[in-house]
């Protein structure tokens, strides 16, 4: 699988669960089951707070080889990243109201 990175920069390099799901096109509950199935681990910035570097979920991108494309129906990723990003923050802060 092709490094991301260069495809999307936009993209933050930690992201918490709902964007670093879709960064991997997986709905939330797939991405937490399958991330603690293959031993991928969030970090822990502060108490209570957990977020997933971009760096790790590229690097279990590639060792899927091609795998979580075609059990996830293929990750679209959009043109422009940062309006993903921005539409995906604002979708967390709605629920959060």
């Amino acid at each position: 699988m092709p490094d991301l990175a260069p495809r999307l920069p936009g993209w933050p390099a930690a992201m918490c669960d709902e964007l670093a799901a879709s960064y991997v096109g997986l709905g939330e509950t797939t991405f937490r089951q399958v991330m603690g199935r293959d031993g991928v681990a969030p970090i822990r910035p502060t108490p209570g707070r957990k977020l997933w570097r971009r760096r790790d979920l590229d690097a279990w991108l590639d060792r899927q080889g091609g795998s979580v494309a075609a059990s996830a129906g293929g990750p679209e990723y959009p043109t422009d990243p940062r309006a993903l990003i921005h539409a995906r923050t604002q979708t967390i802060l709605a629920k959060r109201r």
